[in-house]
Order: C-alpha cells, then structure tokens, then sequence
C-alpha cells in the first residue's frame, strides 16, 4: 500500500511526503507538481491546493532552486549527513489555471532514470497549514515509483511546442495587463474588465465627443476665417479698380486683367505701385487740354505703350511723326 510521511515542522505546519506515471522515454522540461483545487492521496488523505499563488511566491522568495532527487533522499539522508544527490532542480513554478508546474533543469543522472523509465513518476515535498490544510510552498521533489498523488505521468507532462508558444502568448498578456507571468485566467479578464470600466483623467486623454466638437467648431473657423479673407481681400482689389477707373489710368477693357493679376501672391500692392505713376489714359481722369498739333495727340491705347515702353509721350509722339514722314529727317 502506499504511504504518506509526515515530518512534523514549527508550530501549524506540516510537510508532506508524497510518493504515478506511465511514462515513455521522454524527458519532460515542465512537469505537474499539485492539482489545483482538493488533493487527495492515494493513501486516503486530502490537502487543499487553494492558493496556487501563494505557493509560486513562497517558490520565488526562496530564490533557489528546487531539488529534484530520488526516492526523497533530500528529506531522508541530508539530515543525518549521507549523500543525497539531486538529479535536477526545478528552476521556475507556473500557475496554470490553479494547476501548480515546475520547470526541471536535469541532470545526467535524471535523464536517464526518466528516459529509460527506471522511475515513472513524482512526488512532491510541501508545507501545509495542518488547520486548513492549505498547501504553502513545495520544498523538494522526487522521482518516485510509489506515487501517492494523482499527478501527470512524466510522460505526459512534456510541453509541446504549440502549449510553449501559447505560454508565452498567455505571459506577453499579462505582462501587457501588469499582472505577474503566473496569474490566472480570472485574473487577467479581472484586469481586462477593469481597463475597460476604468475613467481616464481629464489631464491626459480628452472625451471624444468633446474632441469631435472642437474639431468642427476649429474646422467651422478656419472656413468662415478664410472666406472672410478672401472678401476682404476682394474688397480692396475692387476698391483700387474702380480707384484706377475712375482716375482714367486704366480701360474698363483692361479691368479683368488687372483684377486677375491683384488676386494672385502681391499683385495688389504691384498694382497700386503701377498706379501711382501710370498717366492719365481714358476719360473720368484726363485733364481738359486739347493738343494744338492734331498729329501729337496720342489715343489712350498709344499713351498706356508708352508707359509700358518706359518712355514718355513725347517720345511716342516724335517717334510717330517720324513714321508719319517715312525718311525724312
């Protein structure tokens, strides 16, 4: 029959021996140490494995490995100063879903036990609380053909490549929700639903649907800015034509050239410079005076070249006449 030992420790707590596996030649990297929820031993007595948590942190604050020996010879002989060799040490427990596991690091020695099933299953080493029965924390582990837990075979308890790619999916979540790499399902959609009932302050993030409304009221702003520019702008184009008509400096002819030319980059201020010193050239403006020499008056189409042209009237005018005399001089 199998048996459970129990070593008596300081005051409530208790440690417990554990002495299955149908195993094949694998030599697994993760192996199951304690069901989750109530234990029960094949010898008929129970234990609680209710706070899976506690017994990852009670692992990490050791800060040492675990050692994995055989037949307990950690428990046994290192008492009494005979050998007791582990044969792995178990690097790093993760809580799946309250299922306890440990990850093995082997030695030779434990290679081959597991691989050529000289033992075929584990047995581990913990605290509890003799109260509640509560498992605290597992001290040791060991290979064992005496079982009294109904744990995974060694066999079974190899991680395939598809649950290692789905542990480190599982540990990248947590570490995104600011959990530990060991929480539980129920902690992460704990986090999830906090997340997304949780008010965000006012100093960093802005409601949308104020957002929404100040950017159409800038949107609304910018347009009405714009076009009150632009007829602003159209104004005063509008003003220094008519300015330029009235004076008799341009043609009405003439007038939708000048406007398209003030519209664009600095044409009303070229425009205004041209008609400071633009001549007189069409009704409206022009002085009352009369040319004595019929052949010296110039139309308005002929004073607007010569203003183009860069000389004056009389300029014009000579040069008429003298085509008017073909080769005389």
């Amino acid at each position: 029959m199998n048996k459970t030992t129990i070593l008596t420790s300081p005051g409530d707590l208790l440690i417990a021996l554990n002495a299955s596996a149908d195993a094949d030649a694998n030599v697994p990297q993760w192996v199951e140490l304690l069901p989750a929820g109530r234990i029960s031993g094949v010898d008929g007595r129970a234990w609680n494995n209710d706070q899976p948590d506690a017994v990852v942190a009670a692992f990490a604050n050791r800060a040492i490995p675990i050692p994995l020996d055989i037949n307990h010879t950690t428990e046994w002989k290192a008492t009494t100063g005979d050998p007791s060799p582990a044969v792995g040490w178990i690097e790093s427990l993760n809580n799946r879903e309250g299922v306890i596991w440990g990850q093995v690091t082997w030695n030779p020695d434990g290679q081959t036990a597991v691989a050529q099933r000289q033992y075929r299953g584990l047995s581990p080493v913990f605290k509890f609380n003799k109260s509640t029965g509560s498992v605290l924390s597992i001290e040791s582990v060991a290979l064992t053909n005496r079982p009294n837990l109904h744990i995974r075979a060694l066999n079974q308890s190899q991680s395939t490549p598809e649950q290692e790619a789905t542990m480190a999916v599982d540990q990248a979540i947590c570490t995104a929700l600011g959990l530990a790499n060991d929480a539980s399902v129920e902690d992460a959609v704990t986090a999830i639903n906090a997340a997304k009932t949780t008010t965000p302050s006012l100093d960093q993030f802005v409601p949308r649907a104020d957002y929404d409304v100040a950017l159409n009221r800038a949107q609304t702003a910018e347009t009405s800015l714009a076009t009150l520019q632009s007829d602003q702008r159209n104004a005063e184009i509008a003003t220094a034509i008519n300015a330029a008509l009235d004076a008799g400096k341009i043609t009405p002819a003439s007038k939708d050239y000048h406007i398209a030319q003030c519209q664009t980059d600095g044409g009303l201020a070229r425009f205004n410079d041209y008609i400071k010193d633009a001549p007189v050239i069409a009704d409206g403006g022009a002085p009352d005076q009369k040319p004595t020499d019929s052949g010296s008056a110039l139309n308005a189409a002929e004073l607007q070249v010569s203003h183009l042209l860069g000389i004056t009237p009389e300029q014009l005018i000579e040069s008429r006449v003298i085509e008017s005399r073909g080769d005389q001089s």
